[in-house]
């Protein structure tokens, strides 16, 4: 049966949820239905962010906390895909480590703060630590996934076009990987800024997590939400960089 309604494209749908969430927050709290120890406007966040930004306030904590975040993100991305397509070519290996790699999936590793500050220190030694076994653990099961749901016929598509392994590895089986490989860098990445933030909150004295921790202990709400848009407008705009950088691979490999 032929569809009768109007085709509306996806990205509408996202950006009226978004707008009218945003709408409906500014007329509570603007109309005082929303105290505001609790909740301020959303229009008052970003001015209020725009005045850290301009009084040059964000840029040592942003500058920590990206370097934090990007370097436990990129060595969990380097030995993540590494690990997982060792684990699909040696199966029986994998299947042996699987379940430990699961268990510490589920496991706050930040109860383990307190050792890790004995031998790391304050600082960012023990934050990076931490976020990269965070991080690396859903890339390392979307990898291996993503390479043992390739299809036999995959494969006998390069044998028969007599391919080189690398070439079959290269050109066939990492593109058909590739949508699960980007899940895990997605999940990684938002697990890496997630963690650092959150140990930033008890672990340094600089920080966007620290900032956030410190203005919810002085009651400031505006600059606690500033930081805390600053946090979801990092988040939105690394997810984007991937899902682009997906597109881009696929293409490229097509």
């Amino acid at each position: 049966m032929p569809e009768t309604y109007p085709k509306i494209k996806p990205q509408w749908v996202q950006w009226s949820i978004i707008v009218g969430s945003i709408l409906i927050l500014e007329a509570l709290s603007r109309g005082g239905l929303i105290r505001r120890t609790i909740l301020v406007p959303p229009t008052e966040m970003v001015y209020t962010l725009a005045g850290f930004i301009v009084a040059n306030q964000v840029t040592p904590h942003f500058i920590r906390t990206m370097v934090e975040t990007f370097s436990s993100f990129t060595i969990a991305a380097t030995f993540g895909i590494a690990i997982g397509i060792f684990f699909w070519r040696f199966i029986r290996i994998g299947k042996m480590f699987e379940p430990y790699i699961v268990s510490i999936y589920a496991m706050p590793l930040v109860m383990f703060y307190p050792l890790l500050l004995i031998f790391l220190g304050l600082g960012s030694p023990p934050i990076i630590f931490i976020t990269t076994i965070t991080s690396i653990i859903p890339i390392i099961l979307n990898t291996t996934i993503g390479f043992r749901e390739i299809g036999e016929v995959l494969h006998k598509v390069a044998k028969s076009n007599r391919c080189t392994p690398w070439q079959t590895f290269s050109k066939v089986l990492f593109p058909a990987a590739t949508p699960f490989i980007f899940t895990g860098l997605k999940l990684g990445f938002i697990y890496a800024l997630i963690v650092t933030i959150g140990m930033e909150f008890i672990l340094t004295d600089l920080g966007l997590g620290f900032q956030v921790h410190q203005y919810y202990d002085f009651f400031n709400s505006p600059a606690m939400y500033a930081y805390i848009v600053l946090n979801l407008l990092i988040a939105v705009s690394a997810n984007a960089l991937l899902f682009r950088g997906e597109g881009a691979v696929r293409r490229e490999r097509a």
